[in-house]
């Protein structure tokens, strides 16, 4: 066994160093647990206390809308209607279904997650092999967009995207549609068709 000598002198020493290198290092130590800590409940991650509704008139009203109000006076809403279309089909045509069948539908909008439950108010009218109807009498979309009179911002850019998703989804299934709560009307009649 070795037998280490340290003299007083050494020993304050090497205590004094190992102590300032506590001291010292516990801060950034203390600061990287305390982040640890945060990044557990990051600002970004804390709860709004926002309605659906609030969240809805804050993003739609005070920054969608004035944007694509301006977009569309200076390209036409004919060309945003197209884009927001042309984006909503390469946004689904690879997504990865079960099947791309009527049940397969069905199956999405019966199911919705519980956000969209909160947006949506919809009846299942017709549910079969072939066909899929649902009428929708509540929309968020509709109401925040009516409410900020950009009901034909919301119409090309919301709602007409279905059929560009419908046709996305299967070039088999077909979206008939002829009334939307954005339009005006008491209701969405939303049917999808597999094609004769």
């Amino acid at each position: 066994m070795v037998q280490v000598t340290i003299n007083r002198r050494e020993l304050l020493t090497r205590s004094i160093c190992a102590g300032s290198l506590v001291c010292v290092g516990s801060n950034p130590l203390l600061a990287a647990l305390s982040q640890e800590n945060d990044s557990e409940t990051h600002k970004f991650q804390a709860k709004s206390g926002m309605t659906y509704e609030e969240v809805f008139r804050f993003a739609f009203v005070r920054g969608y809308i004035p944007i694509m109000k301006v977009l569309a006076d200076r390209v036409g809403l004919d060309v945003l209607q197209k884009a927001a279309y042309d984006a909503a089909y390469e946004g689904i045509k690879d997504r990865p279904f079960p099947k791309r069948d009527i049940p397969t539908i069905a199956h999405t909008f019966k199911n919705l997650n519980p956000h969209a439950k909160q947006m949506l108010t919809m009846e299942v009218i017709e549910d079969n092999e072939t066909a899929f109807e649902m009428k929708v009498t509540e929309c968020l979309w509709a109401k925040t967009f009516r409410d900020a009179n950009a009901a034909d911002i919301g119409f090309s850019c919301i709602c007409n995207v279905d059929y560009a998703t419908a046709e996305a989804f299967s070039p088999k299934v077909e979206l008939i549609r002829d009334k939307t709560l954005m339009q005006g009307h008491t209701c969405c009649n939303h049917r999808y068709v597999m094609k004769v």
